[in-house]
């Protein structure tokens, strides 16, 4: 039973290579099951998907060029790309970097809403950037909110918005970034006003931004603010 043509085992053949069965080829892209079934089956020439080396479907090595939603994968070229898809298509999720990519070049004149589908991811992409590209991820995820309010009146786009607004905050000032700051905060605090209705919370932000834009001599933060805290008193 050891991989010769006519065996037990359903093995399938190209040529005198020994491979495994299509329908069990989506095991490889577990790489604990891979070498599960390698440590079984030494003779078989499968490669795992998720597998360093040659291409992905022949293992050839050389000149590869990486599948470009996961770019975990390698291919030698197109038809083994299109041949190997059925095995690839369950691990190919895209990678960290990939999606930090579109999100990052993500602006509101691109449709920011199409950014959102990778929020779940959000947390996973912020553990590996600096402070200054995590409040460029948060920024773009807020707009793609805001864009998200003005296009279906949903209030939770609003609630999200704020809740990235306060955590991007923070960051602005280890950045030193007050004037962005200080817009963050009335962003929040017109939020809340407008369209949440929490004017003791709107207050809070505008007086919070009133003094940035004071302590640090923008007075268009700072007389924004003051507006605001006035159209606050009001409609308390």
């Amino acid at each position: 039973w050891g991989g010769r043509k006519g065996s037990f085992f359903p093995f399938r053949w190209e040529g005198d290579t020994p491979l495994l069965p299509l329908r069990w080829e989506q095991l490889l892209v577990d790489p604990a099951l891979y070498g599960a079934v390698r440590l079984l089956f030494p003779f078989l020439k499968n490669r795992s998907p998720m597998s360093g080396g040659g291409c992905s479907h022949c293992g050839a090595q050389g000149k590869l060029k990486k599948c470009a939603r996961c770019t975990q994968a390698a291919y030698c070229g197109s038809e083994c790309q299109a041949a190997h898809w059925k095995v690839h298509k369950p691990g190919c999720k895209p990678s960290v970097e990939v999606i930090l990519r579109r999100v990052t070049e993500a602006t509101e004149k691109k449709d920011c809403e199409g950014v959102l589908k990778w929020e779940g991811r959000m947390e996973e992409l912020m553990a590996r950037q600096p402070d200054d590209t995590c409040t460029t991820t948060l920024e773009v995820f807020s707009a793609s909110h805001r864009a998200g309010f003005k296009a279906t009146g949903i209030n939770e786009h609003l609630d999200s918005l704020v809740g990235l607004e306060e955590r991007r905050i923070p960051l602005l000032g280890n950045l030193q970034r007050f004037r962005d700051q200080g817009d963050a905060m009335c962003d929040i605090a017109c939020c809340n006003l407008l369209v949440l209705s929490e004017t003791s919370e709107a207050g809070r932000w505008f007086h919070r931004a009133r003094d940035v834009g004071a302590a640090h001599g923008f007075f268009s933060v700072e007389s924004k603010a003051c507006m605001g805290l006035g159209k606050a008193v009001m409609k308390e």
